[in-house]
């Protein structure tokens, strides 16, 4: 399933034209509310605004220096209009201003389905200064699930039927607050014809898993899509396509990925051949995951890194956003991880690692995803992973990183959380660090030094000289990380040698340094993910995309969105699976 999260938004202006000719109060002889253009933001198509039609009605509650209870406003074609002339109770306070469209009579929303299908609500929650101008901005109350129908089903579909195991009861116009009835399910049938897409409004849900079901011409489909959150104001996609020869070639078990992993290295597997689990398209074979997939001790003690050998993985490994969960790496001359090596032409990509561990003596370079990377590394994601690496003759270096022990490639669109890291140097990404950190973050990482010697930091431990490597550049990205044990430790970077870090964001602890030399646009941030400058970081990582998304189309660079108080941003389609959401026949 490809979900990707789009930021809905609607821009309403309102002024409040005021007299103060009252001594108790501030009245106005009319209220002024222009504004009436909706479209989505970051959409994967380009809608055109949609304009309220004259007549349209909306409900306005407020409190505070404005009293409004259930107060309608009707649109003239240039203006909103109130029966009613707005009243200040004072200038000195502030307003909490509730709005939602469309209204109804009786100002309730008692039967959100009469139509069949959940129906649309814009609202508004906002604080504003008393007498002072309010500009609303409009966001979409419920989710918006949008299905992506492939190529050779457009013009076969007769209805599609989405299920959602829970119902909207009421909103409480007040508040904006929505009632909801996990008891009961609601099924919308949208009748087919020749689209290339279908859009269902569905209830924001902390772990909803919906049924859709596809009747075409000749056959009838159906998928249990998997428990996921739906937020309020976003858009989520999904790409459906039929089950063909190619789509059940990849490593969909345990067993699968113990097999790749002695063939890519020139073993024999019970008669398999790489194959089975790769496609092979203009030269490029690219091995996918089909499934989450759950290893055992026995699982790991069974497979070897992926590119065991120094001329590496040379193809692409496409995770389709699927886990991999409880990985124990094993080790081969001196590399540890997933992979052991990946050469400048390797892609990994769309993968997530949860619940990684590893207690090796005499690794070189450990990464959870790859000991040693050349090449690139994309939307990929490292969680709640513990690395210890211990060197019994005190005489090698232990190196470790989440993505990788070494990386002299590109990292992009990546994220590494909640793990700890316990080597002679370690850091979020990588331990030693070339090449590119482009565009990922770094957050609530234990990085505990082994030994002596070494550097540890939030992002990567050390940067390699550009004598040996080339020299590392790090952009557009975040990090929080904290340590009691100061020594050789930045929360960006242990040791600096030849990189360049630009515009990047970093929790600010008193008492720890940045480890940073050499940089640009390097700002601190606070718990509200509020840099020194009073602008939201959020911001500033987008912008940060829109202008370099034209200046490297190459890099494919995500947008963000915001996250929860751990990890206050995230990518706004980081589970996105490429490879779209099959459908089995009924």
């Amino acid at each position: 399933m490809k979900y990707t999260h789009l930021l809905l938004g609607l821009s309403v202006s309102v002024v409040c034209a005021c007299s103060d000719n009252l001594t108790d109060f501030i009245q106005s002889d009319r209220s002024i509310i222009t504004g009436n253009c909706c479209r989505f933001t970051n959409s994967l198509t380009d809608n055109p605004p949609t304009s309220l039609p004259s007549g349209s009605r909306t409900l306005l509650n407020a409190t505070g220096s404005l009293q409004l209870e259930n107060r309608i406003f009707t649109y003239s074609g240039n203006t909103w209009e109130s029966d009613l002339p707005i009243v200040w109770t004072d200038l000195s306070g502030t307003t909490d201003i509730v709005a939602l469209y469309p209204t109804y009579t009786d100002n309730l929303y008692d039967d959100l389905y009469s139509k069949g299908q959940l129906e649309d609500i814009l609202y508004i929650k906002d604080k504003f200064e008393a007498g002072q101008e309010i500009k609303f901005q409009f966001k979409h109350l419920f989710s918006r699930l949008t299905f992506h129908i492939s190529e050779e089903l457009q013009g076969e579909i007769k209805e599609i039927r989405l299920t959602a195991p829970v119902i909207v009861d009421k909103i409480i116009p007040a508040t904006a607050d929505l009632k909801l009835n996990a008891k009961q399910s609601h099924t919308t049938i949208t009748a087919g014809d020749s689209s290339e897409s279908y859009s269902f409004i569905i209830p924001p849900s902390e772990n909803t898993g919906l049924r859709v079901e596809l009747i075409t011409n000749h056959k009838s489909f159906i998928k249990e899509l998997k428990p996921q959150a739906f937020l309020s104001n976003y858009e989520y996609a999904c790409n459906i396509k039929v089950l063909d020869e190619q789509s059940n070639i990849g490593i969909s078990s345990a067993e699968n990925l113990i097999a790749f992993s002695l063939l890519i290295n020139n073993k024999e597997y019970n008669g398999k051949s790489l194959s089975d689990f790769g496609i092979t398209k203009d030269g490029i074979t690219t091995y996918r995951l089909l499934n989450d997939i759950e290893l055992t001790d026995e699982d790991c003690k069974r497979m070897k890194p992926i590119g065991m050998y120094a001329k590496g993985f040379n193809d692409t490994f496409d995770g389709q956003g699927f886990t991999i969960y409880n990985l124990t790496p094993s080790a081969f001359n001196g590399k540890s991880g997933l992979f052991g090596y990946t050469s400048v032409n390797a892609i990994i990509k769309n993968l997530c690692i949860n619940g990684a561990k590893a207690n090796l003596q005499d690794v070189t370079y450990l990464g959870v995803l790859v000991g040693s990377n050349k090449g690139n590394i994309i939307n990929c994601s490292i969680l709640n992973s513990t690395i210890k690496v211990t060197d019994s003759s005190n005489k090698l270096a232990s190196i470790a990183g989440g993505l990788a022990g070494i990386s002299t490639g590109t990292i992009i669109n990546c994220n590494v959380l909640s793990c700890k890291f316990q080597s002679q140097t370690s850091g979020g990404a990588a331990g030693e660090a070339s090449g590119k950190i482009i565009n990922s973050f770094f957050v609530n990482n234990t990085l505990v030094r082994q030994g002596s010697g070494g550097s540890r930091g939030g992002i990567y431990g050390k940067g390699i000289l550009a004598s040996s490597s080339g020299s590392l550049t790090v952009s557009n990205c975040y990090v929080d990380c904290y340590t009691s044990n100061k020594t050789s430790f930045g929360i960006i970077t242990g040791q600096d040698a030849s990189s360049y870090i630009e515009h990047c964001f970093y929790r600010y602890y008193e008492g720890l340094s940045t480890g940073v030399t050499n940089g640009t646009n390097l700002t601190k941030y606070d718990v509200n993910f509020i840099d020194t400058n009073g602008k939201s970081v959020l911001s500033s990582l987008n912008e940060w995309v829109d202008t370099n998304s034209l200046l490297h189309p190459e890099y494919e660079l995500k947008h963000w969105t915001s996250g929860n108080e751990e990890i206050p941003a995230i990518f706004i389609d980081i589970e996105q699976r490429e490879g779209g959401t099959y459908l089995k026949q009924e």
